[in-house]
């Protein structure tokens, strides 16, 4: 049976995720553990949450986060790649043969803290420098409450007033593919916000007077109100520079319908407030002296969180509403940066590299949005959102493999379709196998579950 039928069938946390997950126990893990990850990939945050949580658990442990998409670091992009086997044979070495190569006296977190770059699709190599942490977040770091004002400014302390915004199920479109890079890797990066400011409300600071660095998980605290029984608010957190362009640090959401947990969702009253708490994803950035920091609320994040079922406006009260961003003054770290092993692959240049489909088309007169992938692996995928009517929402994808195997050509067809209506997802998967043309194997299967309160 397909992973995808599971899923559909336990589409909140239960068992089903409880058993196949650390979160509600890291002490079973007992072996040393080293984290090796990038911060353009799917999994970054889990794996310093679980640097984190190790802890207490007395595991050797160490982390390492690049600037990588899925990749291995020796053939990583964005660069700079590393030298990965020397990594993991250096840790190896010791844990494994007793060898004393002083890879446990290093420090404990090695980080790349990111620059300014202006945005775009895909990087070869971004802008940053490697750091050395002792902790993560460093301990140096103080926890800076940006508020959200009723003048559209970021401040130091609480506002009055409130601003509504109507659900939009496209908005997110310059966010990029941050659930995961893999479908167009390296392409799909966030490119510059602006565009999708016009979607939802929008909160800048100040111009810096010195460089700053946010090092760690910001929180967000948002008091909220919606027309709506089920609501999704999405915080992007960014970087502005002189020229006004809007660069992604960080981002996260949450469905007002889980404040209480993500195991029995209740639906929200609607013109209720309620407060709802979440983090950003981790992240190690640089902000330069002249730029401003910026945070955005909108409704939906276009190819990353499925739309909410109701048409709605929201709300979001500046009263308690705030942003928490661990800030570290830039340039104040003591440890000397790493000493990392450069890759025996050279990054290519852009114009050597292949160039997969990615579209992005809005059709003016039905009100909807599709983004078409078409990845150089050969897969295809459609994903199409409707303005008009949230509830209606469909994934569709296609993947052939094709191969000699005893001499008698085999190919193997995939294709899956996972839509929405207003009371319900449904999920469907067919495989499709041939041999020297002739069909060999077909099967499809198909689930439909409600969508209660999620």
């Amino acid at each position: 049976m397909p992973w995808s039928i599971s899923h559909i069938r336990n589409i909140v946390q239960g068992e089903f995720w409880k058993c196949k997950s650390l979160s509600k126990d890291y002490g079973r893990v007992k072996v040393p553990v080293y984290l090796i990850e990038g911060w353009a990939d799917w999994y970054a945050t889990a794996e310093l949450r679980a640097f984190q949580k190790l802890e207490g658990g007395g595991v050797p442990r160490k982390v390492l986060i690049g600037p990588w998409g899925h990749y291995y670091p020796d053939a990583a992009f964005p660069g700079p790649r590393v030298n990965g086997c020397e990594l993991y044979l250096r840790w190896f070495d010791y844990w494994l043969k007793g060898i004393e190569n002083g890879v446990m006296s290093e420090p404990a977190v090695t980080v790349f803290v990111r620059h300014w770059k202006d945005p775009a699709l895909m990087y070869v190599e971004d802008a940053g420098e490697w750091r050395n942490e002792d902790a993560w977040p460093p301990k140096r770091a103080e926890r800076v409450e940006l508020y959200l004002g009723n003048d559209g400014q970021l401040s130091d302390k609480s506002g009055e007033g409130a601003a509504s915004f109507a659900h939009r199920a496209s908005a997110g479109m310059t966010t990029g593919r941050r659930s995961g890079l893999g479908s167009t890797t390296p392409w799909g990066m966030p490119l510059d916000q602006r565009g999708d400011e016009e979607f939802g409300p929008v909160w800048t600071g100040e111009p810096l007077e010195k460089a700053m660095e946010v090092m760690g998980e910001c929180e967000v605290v948002l008091q909220v109100s919606s027309t709506a029984k089920v609501a999704y608010f999405h915080v992007k957190l960014c970087d502005v520079s002189p020229e006004g362009v809007s660069r992604l640090i960080t981002d996260g959401g949450l469905l007002g319908t889980h404040r209480g947990g993500h195991e029995r969702p209740e639906a929200m009253v609607p013109g209720e407030v309620y407060e709802l708490k979440f983090p950003l994803k981790h992240i190690a950035y640089r902000v330069e002296a002249g730029h401003r920091l910026r945070v955005m609320v909108a409704g939906a994040d276009f190819q990353n969180a499925w739309p909410t079922g109701e048409r709605g406006v929201h709300t979001v009260y500046f009263e308690g509403s705030r942003v928490v961003v661990p800030m570290v003054v830039a340039g104040s770290q003591t440890l000397a940066p790493p000493v990392l092993g450069e890759s025996s692959k050279a990054l290519p240049r852009e114009s050597e590299m292949g160039r997969p489909g990615y579209r992005l088309v809005r059709d003016l007169v039905n009100e909807t949005v599709t983004c078409e992938l078409e990845p150089l692996s050969g897969a295809k995928s459609t994903w199409r959102v409707s303005d008009r009517d949230p509830a209606v929402a469909v994934i569709e994808g296609t993947a052939r493999c094709t191969g000699v195997h005893g001499g008698k050509e085999v190919s193997v067809t995939a294709k899956s379709r996972t839509s929405s209506d207003a009371s319900s997802y449904t999920h469907e998967s067919r495989v499709e196998i041939t041999v020297n043309g002739e069909k060999y194997f077909e099967k499809t299967w198909r689930e439909t579950v409600p969508r209660g309160w999620s």
